[in-house]
């Protein structure tokens, strides 16, 4: 048997490598392209240092000699934070641990007392106030028992920080500046999401048990009564036989049993954790949950409840140790962001419109390939850092989002970038459509009920709209390329009449209109609609004279790294087999010939 899993493993990996020679290539041509686009953006920060925007940059490190561009908002925002908020991170920690250790019952109201007076002393008591109102609202709303009203209440409240009317009231609450309010909105809308999810679950599980007590109601409807008197008639003499037949020893043994069972569930019952249910003490808990509360990542609350429920006491110090680097490794990452900022100024020559009109296609080439890293950079330290801290708590929270030069196909953009906000939508809005079991129509209406609510949480802008509606077209055109090349007479063709690498490399071509597509909307959502329009106009039609060396790039970037992602599934393959094991589950979806190769589901 498992010679025949592995001579399958074998027969797919061989399938899946193009000749050597071309995959180096492309490796060298990718490379060296990215290499020079950096050199560009290198080049021209120097070059146009004079005529950018003075505000924008401030004296750099020491040691370097150079200025910081902090015209990336959000870094130059959350990188400050972050030192106020590690030290309150570290006591979060410390109470964790000698909570656990002496009054495990009294964990949830530690949490929460510490969560409240950090947040008060960050942010200040209105803002504070403000979710809690939110979370009032939110929890009454899950009496109606609908969950289709807690949505409704949900909207409206997010409505309240996309409005004008409401946003001059909501600014008033904030007492210094911009980024005061910045911070109240942004976790505001993080707060929504997660009361959100607390009260979907709520009413399922309100309607779980009433679905229960119908269910026993039935049950006892139909058990006849008199069988019920006849057993129970017959347990009384058993029991009563039983007793007579125990020694005066076994029942000095048992009584002895007795009192030492009644002596540890005493002491164990004033040290035990309080779980976490579905009261509105619970709800705060989860909602002011301190190392998640700022950035997230979101975790719903379903998984919360269960592991907070189920936090392993004390932990293991080997994990304590482990997940210590891993802190050590956001920090690694938030200085090199740090650095990268002395040298490449990305973000100040996209901001500059006269700057990106007149810098070469090269140079704006590498302005977007440097903006998506950055941003990619940015959120693995957003997401990492206090994602460090909950997990020495004892929590799983979502990983941080993969390197998107590796991502090739852009509906994996959504899976695996933010896997927090993805679960949330995946669980709450597409599954209760009908998800992907319930036929095209429902797949297509819940994946565009998915997107609406993105625009909608982003902020309802016009171009946050621009970046939805390039999303959602790039994510169709990868379904319906899925549903044509699962069609039998493609499958046919490309098993009877073209080898593997082959279809890889017509797939690759096919996707470079997605990958065009998945690049706009970026654009628009990094710089807003001008900035984006710029692109689109200097790219495709201003670049019109180069279009045919554009597409061979593009075809040949999209090859590689289609190649790329293949060859890294070959190689854990090849792990495994040497290893003698079942194949790893990113390597076992791939299938015979390429049908599988750009098979994609919305929300699968």
């Amino acid at each position: 048997m498992g010679d025949k899993k592995n001579e399958s493993v074998s027969r797919r990996a061989s399938r899946c490598v193009i000749p050597a020679p071309e995959r180096y290539f492309y490796a060298l041509m990718t490379v060296g392209v990215v290499f020079y686009v950096c050199y560009c953006v290198y080049r021209d920060s120097i070059k146009y240092d004079g005529i950018l925007n003075t505000y924008e940059f401030v004296p750099g490190w020491p040691l370097l000699g150079r200025e910081k561009d902090i015209s990336n908002f959000e870094w130059h925002f959350w990188y400050g934070m972050f030192w106020r908020l590690w030290p309150w991170y570290l006591a979060h920690v410390v109470l964790s641990r000698v909570v656990d250790q002496n009054a495990k019952q009294l964990k949830t109201f530690a949490f929460l007392s510490l969560s409240l007076v950090s947040i008060c002393t960050i942010m200040g008591w209105k803002p504070v106030l403000l979710i809690l109102g939110h979370c009032v609202i939110m929890y009454l709303s899950t009496f109606m028992g609908s969950c289709v009203g807690v949505w409704s209440v949900s909207l409206a409240l997010l409505t309240t920080i996309n409005v004008e009317v409401t946003i001059k009231l909501l600014k008033s609450l904030v007492e210094h500046d911009e980024e005061d309010f910045y911070l109240m909105i942004f976790t505001v809308a993080l707060s929504n999401i997660r009361c959100t999810s607390f009260c979907i679950e709520k009413c399922w599980g309100q309607r779980d048990v009433a679905d229960q007590r119908q269910t026993d109601t039935k049950t006892y409807k139909h058990h006849d009564s008199k069988v019920q008197h006849e057993l129970g008639q017959k347990t009384l003499i058993q029991d009563e036989t039983h007793r007579k037949a125990q020694t005066d020893d076994d029942r000095k043994k048992t009584d002895e049993r007795d009192k030492r069972g009644e002596g540890e569930n005493l002491a164990n019952d004033t040290n035990t954790t309080i779980c976490l249910n579905f009261s509105f003490m619970d709800l705060l808990v989860y909602i002011y949950y301190l190392p998640l509360f700022f950035t997230g990542p979101i975790l719903t609350y379903n998984l919360f409840k269960k592991q907070f429920n189920s936090l392993e006491v004390p932990l293991p110090w080997t994990r304590v140790i482990s997940h210590g680097v891993f802190v050590i490794r956001m920090i690694f990452w938030a200085f090199f962001n740090e650095f990268i900022l002395h040298w490449f100024y990305f973000s100040a020559l996209q901001n500059n419109v006269i700057v990106i009109k007149s810098v070469s296609l090269w140079t704006l080439t590498g302005i977007g390939y440097c903006q998506g890293q950055f941003f990619m950079n940015k959120y693995v330290v957003m997401f990492g850092f206090p994602a460090a801290f909950a997990r020495i708590d004892g929590f799983d929270p979502p990983p941080g989002p993969r390197c998107i030069s590796y991502i090739y196909l852009y509906s994996n953009m959504w899976k695996y970038f933010d896997h927090g906000l993805y679960s949330f939508m995946k669980r709450y809005i597409y599954i209760p459509i009908g998800g992907s079991h319930a036929g095209r129509l429902r797949q297509f209406v819940g994946s565009v009920m998915c997107f609406l609510y993105i625009f909608y949480w982003h902020g309802a802008e016009y171009y946050i709209f621009l970046w939805t509606i390039l999303n959602f077209a790039g994510v169709f055109l990868e379904v319906l390329g899925g549903i044509i090349s699962e069609s039998p007479l493609v499958k046919k063709f490309e098993t009877e009449k073209l080898s593997p690498a082959t279809v890889q490399r017509i797939h690759a071509l096919l996707a470079v209109p997605v990958f065009l597509t998945s690049c706009f909307s970026i654009f628009c959502f990094f710089g807003g609609r001008a900035v984006g329009y710029i692109f689109f106009y200097r790219l495709i039609i201003e670049g019109r004279n180069f279009s045919s060396f554009k597409l061979y790039y593009s075809i040949r970037i999209f090859l590689w790294l289609i190649c790329l992602e293949k060859n890294l599934r070959v190689f854990q393959m090849t792990v495994d087999l040497v290893k003698n094991k079942e194949p790893s589950c990113c390597c076992a979806t791939l299938r015979h010939g390429s049908a599988a190769m750009i098979r994609i589901s919305v929300m699968h």
